[in-house]
This record gives C-alpha cells, sequence and structure tokens, in this order.
C-alpha cells in the first residue's frame, strides 16, 4: 500500500499558499484603486457641476450658475421664437431691404405697391423719419431691427454695447409703429470681420431672448458699393442658382438710386423663375451662416 503525503509542508500545500496569497494581494490592490477612483471622480464631478451648500442649520441652497450682468439688462427686451416653422410655398423670394429708411424707401414702397408684393425692411433707426416706419407696417410689410447707431466698431466691441443699441432700435420701432419687432437682421450679417471674437456669445444673447436672425443666400451685392443695374441683375441670376427659397439683400440708403432702378427687373426675372413673393415673419425658417 503507497504511503500517503502530509499535506502540510507538501508541494499542493505551497503552491495553495502562493495562489491565496496573490489572491489577498490582488484584492487588497483593488480596493485601493476603486477607493482612489471613487474619490477623484467625485472631485472631477462636483467640480464640473454646481453643488448645494449646506447652511448652518443643516439645510441646503443650490449654488446656481452666475449669469453675465447683461442677462439681467433690458427686462422688456424679449420676444417668443415659434415652436415650429411654416411650411414654405414650393419657391418663394424673400425681398429684404437694409440699412433704411430713406428718401429711396419711399420708390421702393411705391414699386412694391405697383408689383403687389411685400417685402421686408431691417430698419437703422438713428436719425429716422418715424413716420416712414409707420408707413412701412401700414402697408403689410414686414419691419425687423437691423441697428440703432449702425457703428460696426461700437456695436461689437461687446455683448454689452450690441444689446444697448438694440434696445434703442426696439423702442424706436416700438414707439412709431405700435408693434414689438421680433426678428433682427444683424449688421454685416451674423458673423462678420468685427464681430469675429464674441459673435457666438452675441447670437447666443438674441437667441436667448427671443429674436430670430435671418441672413441671407442671394444678395444683389449693393452693400458697399453702388453698382449698375446690369451688375446687380448679374448679381442675382449668379447667386439664385436653382435655390427653392431665396432671402435676398438689398439696401434702402439713400444713394442706393441702381438698387431702385434695379427692382421691377429682379421682380420679374424672378416671376419668370417661377417664384412667389412674400414677407419675412418668425414664423419663417431663417436661413443663417454656417460657423466657420
Amino acid at each position: 500500500m503507497q504511503k500517503q503525503t502530509p499535506y502540510f509542508g507538501s508541494v499542493k500545500f505551497f503552491k495553495h499558499v502562493i495562489y491565496l496569497s496573490l489572491a489577498l494581494l490582488g484584492f487588497v490592490v483593488f480596493s485601493k484603486l476603486y477607493s482612489y477612483s471613487k474619490e477623484h471622480f467625485a472631485e472631477r464631478t462636483f467640480a464640473a457641476i454646481p453643488s448645494a451648500n449646506l447652511l448652518s442649520d443643516g439645510e441646503t441652497s443650490e449654488q446656481t450658475f452666475t449669469a453675465p450682468n447683461y442677462q439681467s439688462k433690458y427686462p422688456e427686451l424679449y420676444s417668443s421664437i415659434p415652436k415650429a416653422f411654416r411650411q414654405e410655398k414650393e419657391k418663394v423670394a424673400y425681398l429684404t431691404f437694409d440699412d433704411g429708411p430713406s428718401i429711396r424707401t419711399l420708390e421702393i414702397l411705391e414699386l412694391l405697391k405697383a408689383f403687389n408684393i411685400k417685402a421686408t425692411f431691417f430698419v437703422v433707426t438713428e436719425g429716422t423719419d418715424l413716420s416712414i416706419l409707420k408707413r412701412i407696417v401700414q402697408e403689410g410689410h414686414s419691419i425687423g431691427i437691423h441697428c440703432h447707431s449702425h457703428e460696426y466698431k461700437k456695436l461689437y466691441a461687446s455683448t454689452e454695447n450690441f444689446l444697448e443699441d438694440l434696445h434703442t432700435a426696439y423702442n424706436k420701432i416700438y414707439q412709431a409703429t405700435s408693434i414689438k419687432p421680433r426678428f433682427i437682421r444683424f449688421p454685416g450679417g451674423s458673423i462678420n470681420a468685427y464681430n469675429s471674437i464674441n459673435y457666438q456669445e452675441i447670437i447666443s444673447e438674441v437667441l436667448r431672448r427671443g429674436f430670430l436672425y435671418y441672413d441671407w443666400n442671394v444678395s444683389t451685392g449693393d452693400a458697399a458699393s453702388n453698382p449698375s443695374l446690369e451688375q446687380i441683375m448679374q448679381n442675382i441670376k449668379a447667386s439664385v442658382n436653382g435655390q427653392d427659397k431665396l432671402i435676398i439683400l438689398a439696401h434702402d440708403s439713400e444713394h442706393k438710386t441702381q438698387t431702385v432702378a434695379a427692382l421691377p427687373k429682379i421682380i420679374e426675372f424672378l416671376t419668370r423663375e417661377g417664384y412667389t413673393f412674400d414677407r419675412l415673419e418668425p414664423t419663417v425658417k431663417p436661413i443663417i451662416f454656417a460657423y466657420p
């Protein structure tokens, strides 16, 4: 009969001791790592999320995000963005005019009446003949805020500056028309050479206050100069490019005589191309420039 080897002191015994030691060591290491990661995850979490402060009587108060000072200014400067945008017509063109009103605006209003077309005017309110604003609304056109001062450097120097100008223009339009404007066009467009640093902050605040903004996808090219009628028509034809929805940028400041001269031809060309005309309202989905 083979003699049985004692367990204690045997090779099997020492193997089991080694396995048990490794298991205990692994458990200790895992416990330490778990405790460390849990503690540091909590630190990171509470650093990123507003925490609750314990008061002396045991109650808690929520520590909330501190809003920029400008958000508390002008409590009446609010509108509302619609919950849904309307269904667009198959081919629609929105004529929009910036920088007025002026004597050119009166000429444009007469042309629009002759063609039975409604349009949109983004107005500058500094030194404005308020009676023209009233006429724009009375004749069924839309009126939006462009700005008050039209001083780009001052406007875009800060969000505070922009809001101050917006507030002034808002009140001027309301006083003249008894209508609270609900949308704007940024001077130079929503992204331009003057607001490259802070355009996101300004746009966010405008939207937070419930104002839509409209850029454009077709331009007469009359912003910086006074192009000829032929040049304006070339610009229009080149930028239409088969699009179903057009928001057309034009200007009605005092020196835009060629824009007025081109307007009948623009209307006739787009009518032949199958477009109908309409005015902008907050239910129209905006065309906006893409963030770079």
